[in-house]
């Protein structure tokens, strides 16, 4: 099983506790990778890394930076070198708790997108006690979208749903924030009545107002709140 490459550099107090934490994990039996710094080593401030693998670069993007810019001016960054594992081979995936725009960025210039997808989107599970997280995305990757690209984010929520949180029937539906400008509803309803390729018999249902993101639930998203309408079971 190829490892998980960790951004050893990137959160607020890297790398020590990325360290912890990843030393943590491999006593579980996940692989690991770490990408960071060569003095990780041999640094006792931080506690030794012991026998994890070590990807070393020499860089890293802080927290304050422009994310597409740092990607592009840091190519030996970590974040840039743990994408760049996942690209060749080298690792199945990649996490870091640092810079939120340039894990977007070095994902998307170093690894691409999947055949199909025209934007990322950022997913994050909200818990709902006695069942399985709702899915909410995209959380923060776009800031303007497209009616397809939230079609693609449910269809990308609903097989994050199944194999993360083994939901059989992810429900879908549109999440507005609110906004009742013609242009966004005109917007919300596109998206709403174009079908998806995951259930040719269904189609979404459009929401009242400006539509950011698709949730992905566990539940019928109308028992938790009114400002989401019911959608497509993909």
């Amino acid at each position: 099983m190829l490892p998980i490459a960790i951004d050893a550099m990137g959160g607020d107090r890297a790398p020590g506790e990325i360290v912890a934490a990843a030393k943590a994990a491999a006593s579980l039996g996940i692989p690991i990778v770490l990408v960071g710094s060569p003095a990780l080593r041999s640094s006792s401030e931080f506690g030794s890394i012991g026998d994890l693998p070590l990807i070393e670069c020499g860089e890293v993007i802080e927290m304050h930076e422009d994310g597409a810019q740092g990607v592009r001016r840091k190519k030996d960054s970590s974040l840039v070198r743990a994408a760049e594992a996942v690209r060749d081979g080298k690792a199945s995936a990649m996490i870091s708790a640092g810079n939120t725009g340039a894990t977007m960025a070095s994902a998307l210039l170093r690894m691409g997108r999947i055949k199909g997808v025209s934007r990322p989107a950022i997913a994050t599970p909200l818990p709902v006690p006695g069942h399985a997280p709702n899915i909410l995305l995209d959380a923060g990757a776009n800031a303007e979208v497209q009616p397809e690209w939230l079609v693609q984010f449910a269809q990308m929520g609903s097989v994050y749903a199944r194999h993360r949180f083994g939901v059989a029937e992810p429900k879908v539906g549109l999440l507005s924030i609110g906004d009742r400008s013609v242009r966004s509803l005109a917007r919300a309803t596109r998206c709403a009545r174009r079908p998806t390729s995951c259930s040719p018999s269904h189609r979404a249902s459009s929401s009242s107002a400006t539509s950011r993101a698709a949730t992905c639930c566990s539940r019928p998203p109308t028992s938790w709140s009114p400002m989401v309408s019911p959608a497509t079971s993909c």
